[in-house]
């Protein structure tokens, strides 16, 4: 999972033949975890739907994104990982940053801010006031 999501975070600093081989392996990379998800879903059906929301938003297909994020979202959330469920806020938030759409950004960002508060990630919950004042997280 986070093999393909640092590719996909620094896809678009890639050069061309870079790009060729990260979309191979974040093609590979969630069969694996899709695999896992069938056996396991509770352990990784959360972190399929992330690493196919950031595939899908690399892509250019916002509305399929959108429905992984909060998928992914949904069942970390549901079976308590609540780094995964930080992690899938914090990326929705910086989607939606892409768009110009900062009101629901807003609600991700903070929703993400809470669950790093909530798991003890303190040095994350300073990153984030710091990074992003302008969203109002306590």
């Amino acid at each position: 999972m986070f093999d393909s999501l640092s590719c996909l975070a620094l896809f678009p600093k890639y050069a061309l033949f870079d790009k060729i081989k990260a979309l191979i392996i974040i093609r590979s990379n969630p069969k694996k975890v899709k695999k896992w998800a069938y056996h396991a879903k509770m352990n990784y059906s959360h972190k399929y739907y992330l690493v196919k929301a950031e595939r899908y938003r690399v892509l250019g297909y916002e509305d399929k994104a959108i429905e992984c994020y909060d998928k992914a979202i949904y069942l970390a959330n549901k079976y308590e990982y609540l780094l995964i469920e930080a992690l899938a806020n914090e990326l929705s938030a910086k989607f939606y940053m892409e768009k110009g759409d900062n009101k629901t950004a807003r609600i991700y960002m903070q929703d993400a801010y809470e669950c790093y508060l909530n798991w003890g990630a303190d040095a994350k919950v300073e990153d984030l006031k710091k990074s992003y004042p302008h969203y109002y997280l306590p």
